[in-house]
């Protein structure tokens, strides 16, 4: 289970008159220091949830909220200069104008925001969102500028938001060292969407990361598409797509790579038995390894060691 427990504020249940302070202090733990107001008509009525998840040195947030607005300036980025983050509408729109820029954000739209820049945001009506905040300097030595806009439907906004989704329903669920690798894929993820130039297509960032990781556990027989897919936080689908535009499918991946790295061992350590290398590298046994291993290079494990060294070597 993770060690990242889950946190909450809600307004439901508060006086409406304490509703509009609680959602001005949420924000601020949560997110960034900003003004809030709540427009008249809503106030009796208004109410907003914010439920926090942290993993490594970042935190997923979502965030259900009625019509409101907030404004950070000078005297909140004097006390808070903040995190830089990333956002992803999933039902309702929200304006938001930082540097000079105004968008108006609907569902499927991102926007990659600085924390240590004036901005103000009009939820113009009930809104679901999801931010996924970094550290500011991790993303501000990306390049690029700042609000950076991810049109809905677009590649980069459809990977983006389905590894979020992944990620909130994963996250209580994985231990520490798997948080760690989800948040490393996301701050990969991050790259690639700030800095397409410098960081290449998505595919590009996050597949050579989940193939070190399944280099590192070959010799697990119970590595599986499943447990590489939870562990990176993403959904079996998403890591086939991954796998798509390659000559091989994540199956054949590990298979090959297993198959490489006994043959290997078979030619460096002459007294190992081929059933203890079988079992070394995942395989159930010694004839599913030794017809795999066929297949893949065109002779048995015994025929290849006959080919190279004594026939006594090549052990039971």
């Amino acid at each position: 289970m993770s060690t990242y427990e889950a946190e909450t504020w809600a307004t439901h249940g508060l006086s409406a008159t304490s509703r509009v302070d609680h959602w001005h202090d949420a924000l601020g733990e949560t997110h960034l220091l900003f003004d809030v107001a709540v427009p008249q008509p809503v106030r009796a009525t208004f109410n907003a949830e914010l439920t926090r998840r942290r993993f490594g040195e970042l935190a997923l947030v979502d965030c259900t909220v009625d019509p409101c607005s907030g404004h950070r300036g000078r005297q909140e980025l004097a006390v808070d200069p903040g995190w830089a983050g990333v956002l992803v509408i999933g039902s309702g729109r929200e304006r938001v104008s930082q540097a000079g820029r105004e968008m108006v954000l609907g569902p499927g739209d991102c926007v990659v925001w600085d924390g240590d820049q004036a901005v103000d945001f009009e939820v113009l009506e009930p809104l679901r969102k999801r931010t996924l905040l970094l550290p500011r300097e991790r993303v501000m030595g990306l390049g690029g500028s700042f609000p950076a806009h991810i049109a809905a439907g677009s590649a980069h906004s459809r990977l983006l938001a389905g590894y979020l989704d992944m990620l909130s329903r994963e996250l209580d669920h994985l231990d520490g060292p798997a948080c760690a690798a989800a948040a490393n894929a996301a701050l990969e993820l991050m790259r690639a969407v700030v800095a397409p130039s410098a960081g290449g297509d998505l595919r590009t960032i996050v597949l050579p990361q989940i193939k070190r990781w399944i280099e590192a556990r070959l010799h697990d027989p119970r590595l599986s598409p499943r447990e590489i897919a939870a562990t990176h936080a993403i959904s079996v689908r998403t890591l086939h797509a991954l796998f798509a535009a390659t000559d091989e499918s994540v199956s054949e991946f590990v298979k090959r790579r297993r198959l490489e790295r006994a043959r290997a061992e078979l030619l460096d350590v002459p007294g190992v038995a081929i059933t203890k290398v079988a079992l070394r590298w995942g395989f159930p046994s010694a004839a599913h390894f030794s017809r795999c291993f066929r297949a893949e290079f065109g002779l048995s494990p015994r025929e290849l060691r006959q080919d190279g060294m004594p026939s006594e070597a090549a052990g039971p």
